[in-house]
């Protein structure tokens, strides 16, 4: 089943180029300790805002938003929570303005990346960003069992 879901996903994204991110979160604030739901609802809201710093009103207008999808990690053998995530970097056209052209330039990007991140409620300061040269080995990596819970495929959401 792994095998298979691992085979899709590579395929989904070949040819593209797609960014390695691993993002660390909080496992505690205040009381409220973190868990699998509340860190799947902190990577959506990270999403939202990273979609809207790189994209502006036309993520609301037209819809436009990153495409990939993010594993959640740890939480057992006393592993911290984190995301795996796979981001597709959309290509862009000649006749997209300058403006838009430099929000996908590798570099801002990091940047709003790790901000959209640490902005968000339980965003932690160690963030990797990487591009991705090995997609096969890095979907293998990021969709990896060992540390997983059980249902590991409840862990994986394609956004």
């Amino acid at each position: 089943m792994k095998q298979e879901w691992n085979n899709f996903l590579t395929e989904r994204h070949k040819g593209k180029r797609t960014l390695a991110i691993t993002l660390s979160a909080k496992q505690k604030i205040g009381e409220l300790w973190l868990d699998e739901t509340l860190l799947k609802q902190n990577v959506e809201h990270f999403l939202n805002r990273l979609n809207r710093a790189t994209f502006g009103k036309a993520h609301k207008r037209f819809g436009k938003k990153f495409h990939g999808f993010y594993a959640i990690e740890g939480g057992i053998h006393s592993k911290r929570l984190h995301v795996h995530l796979t981001l597709e970097i959309p290509e862009v056209e000649a006749k997209t303005s300058l403006r838009n052209r430099l929000r996908m330039n590798y570099f801002k990007l990091s940047y709003e990346i790790r901000k959209a991140w640490s902005e968000t409620l339980f965003g932690y300061r160690e963030i990797v960003v990487k591009d991705v040269y090995d997609l096969a080995g890095w979907v293998d990596y990021s969709t990896k069992k060992r540390t997983k819970s059980a249902d590991f495929l409840s862990l994986i959401e394609p956004f």
